[in-house]
């Protein structure tokens, strides 16, 4: 696991028009930003006298005319971060096991991802950089800065038959790997990371569901290897308190375990109450462990967060009634703590997955949706910036891309002005639903030996148009479908197997909302932030599937399609494009 210092979502319902938009998901309606006109002074419309900036922040009192519902706080105006914006940062090729993130007290953030090899990101202003650490198939870092703001990394590798734990650290100005434990099959696939004092790494690491082990790097550069558990356990993560003691968190057999070193020896217990699986934690400066984990029950999953102070155990529950919470590898919830140890837990939940973001202000939790870009949330890792947000990486399933979020966590109050606690504001869209539609083109490309590609046209055509695509099944890749066209359009995706899809606009485009069906269940739609999307399941379908005009064979019809479609949206059908298995398509004027 990681060592970082680090509601139920409403449908958000937009205009999207140009650039897929990089701002985060919100946990109610959308709505109209203000208008971010910033005056030192100046006469108010609605006061009298002269209209002031009392905090500075470039905006005047709105009780005098001005835009700053609050002017006695200079972090309330328009144009603060109220919610959440997020951006990808570059492909996840196919990663299945968990990220990781740290922020700098100079602000920068710095992630590791695994898949094919290490992949460092740093973020240094608005640029990110990419360099790898290793270059062979890894799994499950876990970093921490030392004091001189260096990285130590310890990450699971393998090649061939060779699997290692491995560890990493670029003190020296470059990345220099060394072998924690080679011998046999010794590829982590969880793990933990803690620096002490005087200058010693400790790690803990977990070898395929099997014994948990313990490992100390001296200051000479040897490594010593010691077993915590043996048997099954699950997932460890680990923390060093400032009496220098460590503690490990990990699942039993049973339920969650805790360990310390108190003494020399490993102490262990058991997590009152079972505590939930695949646990994170961090240690704060006074001692006191923080642990979130995902309780999995027949009544529904629940997302857990446990302190233990001294030797006082407490449980709360951060969501309950959860849909899914990834569980496999480091897939489940973590934790970082603000500047006043107020804990920040992140976590993907619901089908289509989402990305979650919960803080305990006040000794009250809030919950927000921090993404929603295609099935968001996957192996995510939070850290807490000095400035107070937080810094989530996290994969899109659907988009096999790796996403940064930064938000303000959920505290109950409006920072940006728009009337919404917790919510990002939305730039008003403006799409002509006056304009004669022009006429449509087609650019596809249909998967070798599964054509030939089937379109058609409507003659008439009003504003909003009813786009369908269809498939009988799709590939590796997501099946991208890109919109270049001004005419406000709803756009239906429509398969026989389960499909994963990612929609895309260009400049002056404007996308309404995108509905997905099929024979299939269809979980994954990766669509342009703001616009709503409509996963349909085997109850509300429309019709069945269609990828062929005018009829469809191998259990599709497609004349249905088209009218239980322009049935559901109250729209007539404008174009269809299809092939049997498809890579791409392109609608444009």
């Amino acid at each position: 696991m990681r060592l970082a210092w680090t509601v139920v979502p409403l449908v958000l319902i937009a205009f999207a028009c140009g650039e897929d938009a990089e701002t985060g998901g919100s946990s109610s309606t959308s709505s109209t930003s203000d208008s971010a006109t910033s005056s030192g002074s100046g006469g108010g419309s609605g006061g009298a006298g002269m209209c002031v900036d009392a905090d500075g922040d470039g905006y005047d009192d709105d009780a005098c005319g001005g835009e700053d519902c609050n002017d006695d706080a200079g972090g309330v105006n328009p144009d603060a971060l109220d919610g959440a914006r997020g951006t990808t940062i570059g492909p996840s090729y196919g990663s299945h096991s968990g990220m990781e993130v740290l922020v700098g007290g100079d602000g920068r953030v710095h992630g590791f991802q695994p898949s094919g090899s290490l992949l460092y990101h740093l973020r240094d202003g608005d640029t990110w950089t990419v360099e790898q650490v290793v270059p062979t198939q890894s799994r499950a870092p876990s970093a921490v800065f030392d004091d001189n703001g260096a990285l130590h990394v310890v990450f699971g590798t393998s090649t061939g038959q060779q699997r290692e734990t491995q560890y990493a650290t670029n003190a020296s100005g470059s990345w220099v790997v060394e072998t924690v434990d080679g011998t046999g099959n010794t590829s982590a696939d969880s793990t933990g990371i803690a620096l002490t004092f005087d200058g010693r790494v400790h790690v803990c690491y977990r070898i395929s569901y099997d014994s948990l082990y313990y490992a100390v790097r001296a200051t000479d550069g040897m490594w010593t290897v010691s077993s915590v558990q043996p048997g099954q356990v699950g997932s460890c993560t680990l923390g060093v308190d400032p009496q220098g003691t460590l503690h490990i968190a990990y699942d039993g057999q049973i339920g969650m375990r805790y360990a310390t070193n108190d003494g020399g020896g490993w102490l262990a217990e058991d997590v009152p109450g079972g505590g939930g699986r695949n646990p994170h934690m961090v240690v704060d400066a006074n001692g006191d462990s923080h642990i979130v984990a995902a309780n999995y029950t027949s009544n529904g999953d629940r997302v857990l967060y446990t302190r233990r102070s001294g030797s006082t155990w407490n449980t709360e529950v951060v969501q309950a009634d959860v849909d899914y919470v990834t569980e496999y590898f480091n897939g489940g919830p973590t934790i970082a703590l603000d500047n006043d140890d107020n804990p920040i837990v992140t976590y993907g939940y619901g089908k289509p997955q989402v990305l979650s973001l919960s803080a305990r202000i006040d000794g009250v939790w809030r919950t927000m949706v921090a993404d929603r870009s295609g099935n968001s949330g996957y192996h995510p890792a939070v850290a807490v910036a000095p400035d107070g947000h937080a810094h989530v990486l996290h994969r899109d399933f659907c988009g096999d891309e790796v996403r940064h979020v930064e938000a303000l966590p959920p505290n109950g109050e409006d920072e940006d002005c728009d009337g919404n606690a917790d919510q990002q504001a939305e730039v008003p869209q403006t799409c002509d639903l006056d304009a004669t539609p022009p006429d449509i083109n087609f650019t596809e490309v249909c998967t070798s030996g599964y054509g030939p590609f089937s379109s058609h046209v409507a003659m008439d055509r009003t504003a909003p148009e009813l786009h369908l695509v269809g498939v009988y099944q799709g590939g590796a890749s997501p099946v991208e479908v890109h919109l270049d066209r001004k005419t406000p359009a709803v756009l239906v995706l429509s398969s026989y197997e389960q499909v994963r899809w990612k929609v895309t606009v260009a400049d002056g485009a404007c996308l309404q909302k995108v509905i997905v069906t099929g024979y299939h269940e269809h979980s994954c739609v990766h669509a342009p932030e703001g616009v709503e999307v409509e996963v349909l399941t085997d109850t509300d379908a429309l019709a069945v599937c269609g990828y062929q005009w005018p009829s469809s064979t191998g259990g599709c019809d497609t004349s249905g399609l088209v009218a239980a479609a322009e049935a559901h949206t109250g729209l007539t059908l404008a174009s269809f494009a299809g092939c049997n298995a498809g890579e791409s398509f392109t609608i444009s004027d």
